[in-house]
């Protein structure tokens, strides 16, 4: 869920998959270059505001989740995408919704206790560039402990330069160079799907595939256009 405060900033809710919110993140962002700004005020957090006025105890005790973790009880058989920030999993959401985009809002938050949620899944992780080589290192401790299945894409670590790998160039980034430089949303999609490769595309759009490659000249009339979404 994303909201925004009265000055114009960003709120990223978080919400668990019981259907409470735990806080939200608050971020200012260049609506120019549509990205993060920096300086006093620029990241804040809901709960830590509510402290502030008084409306929150001083000794709560905050416990995150993934950002987008309400998504998942609806859509149980969605293979689900990890990166970073709530940005990117809202702006890749935008552009690939047939995935379920999630964010473990921070690089810390890639670990067993907040992924715990993702038991029996098959979760593709495209890991900011500076934390390419820390996330290859968790996805077995923490598919190990969850009980899930887990991708680790070198897509980013691939298409950035070494200064953007050392100052933590994302996905979004990435998506947003591209659409600046001028290309298609729909071909900004097909750089997605490339990131997160052929393991884990949705099923009726890997049997449709396999269909076509069996017998590809079975009907040569136009195709009836099927839509593939992934329940």
């Amino acid at each position: 869920s994303i909201g925004c405060t009265k000055d114009g900033r960003t709120i990223f809710w978080q919400q668990d998959a019981a259907g409470n919110v735990r806080t939200g993140q608050v971020m200012r962002y260049d609506p120019r270059t549509g990205r993060r700004s920096r300086g006093p005020g620029a990241m804040d957090w809901a709960h830590a505001i509510l402290k502030r006025k008084g409306r929150l105890p001083a000794d709560f005790n905050l416990r995150q989740c993934l950002y987008g973790e309400h998504l998942l009880k609806a859509r149980p058989e969605a293979t689900v995408v990890l990166v970073e920030s709530a940005k990117s999993a809202a702006i890749c959401f935008a552009l690939l919704p047939e995935f379920l985009w999630c964010a473990t809002v921070g690089k810390a938050g890639f670990s067993p206790e907040r992924c715990r949620v993702l038991s029996g899944r098959k979760v593709v992780i495209i890991p900011d560039a500076d934390a390419h080589e820390e996330w290859s290192a968790k996805a077995p401790v923490v598919a190990n402990a969850v009980g899930c299945e887990i991708v680790v894409s070198d897509f980013l670590i691939r298409h950035c330069t070494r200064q953007q790998r050392d100052t933590g160039y994302d996905i979004a980034d990435y998506i947003i160079d591209q659409l600046d430089d001028g290309i298609p949303p729909e071909y900004a999609a097909d750089k997605l799907r490339e990131a997160i490769g052929s393991l884990f595309i949705p099923a009726r759009l890997a049997e449709l595939i396999a269909g076509c490659l069996k017998e590809p000249f079975k009907n040569r009339t136009a195709p009836k256009m099927v839509a593939l979404t992934q329940n």
